[in-house]
């Protein structure tokens, strides 16, 4: 499980996370479809409701989100990605080809899940690979990062 986390990450996201646990998102403006949307707040919801120590709260784009979901530039061969700067974190996924599973998967990054070898049975390989949502695997490295009451409330 020590090996799913990436503590970079985690930090980083913890540095957004206010201090009653929200974590803001929004849709960039014109991105997706109304069914897109509804799949990944779905999932959101799913994170949400499973994890105690980070809550997600959708706001306006305009307003400044922790995390942007969007259409974006992506490196070479990439289905999706995660990427953070000091402003927050942007989930890009292509404009055509929408997957829950990748979409998932890069959510896991904003959450701090990095990147596992090929083979090993989680979301979070680097690849295509038969496994299309978190694994139990996954969820207890997740709870172990955002159910412990000492890495709540922005105490990075």
């Amino acid at each position: 499980m020590a090996n799913l986390i990436a503590d970079e990450l985690v930090n980083h996201t913890r540095s957004f996370v206010s201090r009653n646990g929200t974590l803001t998102y929004c849709f960039a403006k014109g991105s997706y479809t109304p069914v897109y949307r509804d799949l990944m707040k779905g999932i959101i919801a799913e994170v949400d409701d499973r994890l105690t120590g980070i809550n997600f709260k959708r706001i306006k784009p305009a307003s400044g989100a922790d995390l942007v979901i969007n259409h974006g530039e992506l490196p070479a061969g990439s289905s999706g990605a995660a990427v953070w700067d000091d402003n927050g974190w942007e989930i890009r996924l292509p404009e055509r080809g929408f997957s829950t599973t990748v979409f998932r998967h890069e959510l896991g990054h904003v959450l701090g899940l990095g990147h596992v070898p090929m083979g090993t049975n989680s979301l979070m390989q680097p690849g295509m690979n038969g496994v299309y949502d978190f694994t139990k695997k996954d969820w207890k490295a997740l709870e172990s990062i955002w159910n412990k009451g000492e890495l709540l409330m922005g105490e990075a």
